[in-house]
């Protein structure tokens, strides 16, 4: 089965309006779920989607479909941020569906510090930002942090992802998206 989101194929963060595509029985379970998860999605912001999915069939920009489009411009991100991470001397993930990378951090130590930053430790003093204690110490947080305050990159450290027992596992790695423009 497939899920997709309006948010993501349409560049519409916000609206939290998705659909399925699955077999009848499991989409009746589905239902089941739905009816206790999803409220509140307004009338007009379902139309539009129903609009985007009608007219994303019909060329645009050059291209065969909108769906064609989105196709060549995630591409087209992926393959310069992978360039850039490869240049960085990480080493990534080559992703075949999401628009995450996953990158391995061992290269990046000797340039990149894996200690929570000072000057972050200097905002929480003075209250200006909050810090889940249990992420101080976590190599993954503190090279994403250290990678924004000293070049101005994002990354996500996966030992969000995981349970307490399996966070060390992501110890070495990064979590880098190329689903903005770049």
């Amino acid at each position: 089965f497939s899920v997709y989101s309006a948010g993501k194929t349409f560049s519409v963060t916000g609206w939290k309006i998705g659909w399925v595509i699955a077999p009848p029985a499991l989409i009746s379970r589905i239902v089941h779920v739905q009816q206790w998860q999803v409220f509140c999605v307004n009338t007009p912001l379902q139309a539009a989607v129903a609009e985007c999915l009608t007219r994303a069939s019909e060329p645009f920009e050059g291209f065969a479909s909108y769906y064609e489009h989105l196709a060549f411009a995630y591409d087209q991100r992926r393959r310069k941020l992978l360039d850039s991470l490869y240049e960085a001397k990480l080493q990534p993930m080559v992703p075949q569906g999401a628009f995450f990378i996953m990158a391995s951090t061992r290269e990046l130590s000797d340039r990149v510090s894996a200690e929570f930053p000072q000057r972050l430790r200097e905002l929480v003093s003075e209250g200006s930002v909050e810090v889940d204690p249990a992420t101080e110490h976590r190599r993954d947080y503190n090279l994403s942090r250290n990678l924004i305050l000293s070049a101005g990159i994002a990354a996500v450290p996966p030992s969000a992802f995981y349970s307490e027992k399996n966070k060390a596992l992501a110890d070495d790695f990064l979590r880098f998206a190329f689903c903005k423009s770049l």
